[in-house]
């Protein structure tokens, strides 16, 4: 038998030395591509993105002004500025970002405004389907099928 390769322990040695703990925090995951090929439609938004995986995706903004419209709608109901919800999405930032199975590819910024956004947007949806008299401008409520595609 023949005696293993000096350079290749040390390879290995390095490579085992690098390797990054597994993140205990992961629960956010990619629909991977074997049951993604399946039936892709499945998971691929129709209308919103929520969260980084399928943000700034071309279909979905159109979205994006009306999360802002849902945020301005946010603060006035709480009679706050956006600073407060701002810093609080900054000190949260690097823990949510282990959430995440995959890289996240946006910048510290975009990714807060990202946070900010699509939580905003939530709370407010919810809000809209919970008060009947908010839905009346809102083109959400207005277009059965903007809001089934959002239901789905």
């Amino acid at each position: 038998m023949s005696e293993p390769r000096v350079d290749l322990m040390i390879d290995i040695d390095k490579k085992l030395a690098q390797l990054p703990p597994i993140a205990s925090e992961c629960c956010i995951f990619k629909v991977r591509d074997p049951l993604c090929n399946q039936s892709k439609e499945a998971y691929e938004p129709e209308v919103v993105a929520i969260g980084p995986y399928h943000h700034g995706k071309d279909k979905l903004k159109p979205m994006e002004d009306h999360k802002l419209r849902y945020l301005l709608q946010f603060l006035e109901r709480n009679g706050t500025g956006v600073e407060k919800y701002i810093v609080a999405m900054q000190k949260s930032k690097k823990k949510a970002r282990k959430f995440y199975a995959d890289p996240i590819h946006l910048n510290s910024n975009d990714f807060v405004e990202m946070k900010l956004l699509d939580s905003c947007f939530i709370i407010q949806l919810f809000h809209g389907f919970r008060n009947v008299e908010l839905r009346t401008d809102d083109p959400i409520f207005q277009l059965e099928l903007i809001e089934s595609s959002i239901r789905y």
